[in-house]
C-alpha cells in the first residue's frame, strides 16, 4: 500500500497546477480539492466492499487495480482539457485508487493462519510506511529542486 500513502502526499502537488491554471487562488483551495480526492477513496472502499461480497476480494482487486491503472495514464491526457473535467479525474483517480486497499488487506488476511492475521497485516502496514518514506522523499525532492 505504499504508492497510497505517496499518491496522498504528492496529490495536493498534481492540483496546484490544476488549479492555478483554472485561474482560482481562493486559501485553501489545494486543500479543499486534495481532501476531496483523497476522500473520494473512502467512496472506493465502499463500492468495493459490497461488490467483494458478489465477486470476491481477487476479482474486486484485479479490476480496480487495472481500472487504477486506466486513470492514471488518462489523468495526464486530461490536463489539456477544461479544469473542471481534470479536477473530475483526478477525483475519479482518487476513488479508484482507494478502492483496492482493503481488498488486499482482506486477501492477506484469508491467506495466513486465523493466529497470525493481526501480525501479518500490522508487517504489511509497516512494510509499506517504510517504503513510503522514500517515494515520498523522492517526490517532494523532486518538487523542491523543480521549484528553485
Amino acid at each position: 500500500m505504499w504508492e497510497l500513502y505517496a499518491f496522498w502526499t504528492v496529490t495536493p502537488l498534481l492540483v496546484a497546477p490544476l488549479l492555478a491554471r483554472a485561474q482560482i487562488s481562493f486559501p485553501g483551495a489545494v486543500s479543499i480539492l486534495s481532501f476531496a480526492i483523497i476522500a473520494a477513496g473512502m467512496l472506493g472502499c465502499v463500492i468495493g466492499g459490497l461488490f467483494s461480497r458478489s465477486f470476491g476480494s481477487a476479482r474486486v482487486a484485479a479490476t480496480a487495480l487495472a481500472t487504477s491503472a486506466l486513470m492514471c495514464a488518462v489523468y495526464p491526457l486530461a490536463q489539456g482539457l477544461p479544469s473542471a473535467v481534470s479536477a473530475c479525474a483526478a477525483v475519479d483517480l482518487g476513488r479508484c485508487r482507494g478502492r483496492r486497499f482493503p481488498q488486499f488487506s482482506a486477501l492477506s488476511a484469508k491467506a495466513c493462519p486465523p493466529q497470525m492475521v493481526g501480525s501479518a497485516l500490522a508487517i504489511q502496514n509497516s512494510i509499506g510506511f517504510f517504503i513510503t518514506l522514500f517515494a515520498i522523499e523522492l517526490a517532494t525532492k523532486s518538487h523542491r529542486v523543480a521549484r528553485s
